[in-house]
Parts: C-alpha cells; sequence; structure tokens
C-alpha cells in the first residue's frame, strides 16, 4: 500500500469520506432551508422563519464535523495541501434578524447567504472528491 507524504493513505481515504459525507448531509439541508427561505420571502411567518433557521442551524452542525475530519485529512499532506484552497464556512446568516426584522429585505438576505453557502460547501464538496480520488489511484 503507498502512502503519501509519510501517512497511510487508508487514513486520508476516511477522512476524506467522514467529511464529504457530512458535507453532503449540510448541503442537503442548506437546500431545504433555502426551500423555506422562498416560502419566508412570500409571507411565511415566524413558523416558517423557525423551520428555515432550524435547517440551517443542524447544517451549520454538520459543516463543525466536515471542518473536523477536512483537517484530519489535511493534517495528513504535512501542510503540502493547504486548507486556504477550502471554503465552506456559511457566515452567520444574519442570526436574530431573520426574527426580529422579518421582513422581504432579511428573507432576501438570508438567502442570499444561504445561496453562498450552498455554493461554498458545493466547491469544498468537489475539492474533497478530488482529493480522495487521487489517493485511491496512489493506494
Amino acid at each position: 500500500m503507498s502512502e503519501v507524504f509519510g501517512h497511510n493513505n487508508w487514513d486520508a481515504i476516511k477522512s476524506a469520506e467522514y467529511a464529504l459525507e457530512h458535507l453532503y448531509k449540510s448541503l442537503e439541508l442548506l437546500r431545504k432551508a433555502k426551500n423555506w427561505g422562498l416560502v419566508d420571502i412570500f409571507g411565511g411567518g415566524l413558523f416558517v422563519t423557525m423551520i428555515k433557521r432550524d435547517k440551517m442551524e443542524q447544517a451549520q452542525a454538520e459543516l463543525y464535523q466536515a471542518k473536523k475530519y477536512i483537517n484530519q485529512l489535511l493534517g495528513s499532506f504535512d501542510g503540502y495541501l493547504k486548507a486556504d484552497n477550502i471554503e465552506i464556512d456559511s457566515e452567520s446568516f444574519l442570526g436574530i434578524s431573520d426574527y426580529l426584522f422579518d421582513n422581504i429585505f432579511t428573507d432576501m438576505l438570508v438567502q442570499q447567504k444561504i445561496g453562498t453557502a450552498i455554493t461554498n460547501v458545493s466547491n469544498t464538496i468537489q475539492k474533497i472528491e478530488t482529493i480522495k480520488n487521487r489517493l485511491y489511484e496512489l493506494s
């Protein structure tokens, strides 16, 4: 079995797979939040905002888990692969203002933040998939 920079490829592959599992779950939750966000824009009210925010919080928790495995994966490369190329922060999503100022403008801003998070997570998934595939080729 081949090794990358002195570490077992299978450990790195395992970290990539776990990271991807959480990234895909986060992406699914963000897409659900975006759907609820559309309902919220057109007058969904507090209940819809609560559902949307719950999906966003669940997605954030999945991202937190993914980051742990991404850090393990990057650690496998002893600094040869930089985390700068991996961006998955979903930012603040405008937090409490989504509740306090539940209007079309705030809802649209939150929707934009969700869209940015979806793009960031999708890009990260592609990068981790590429790394994982290369590790398989080296094994």
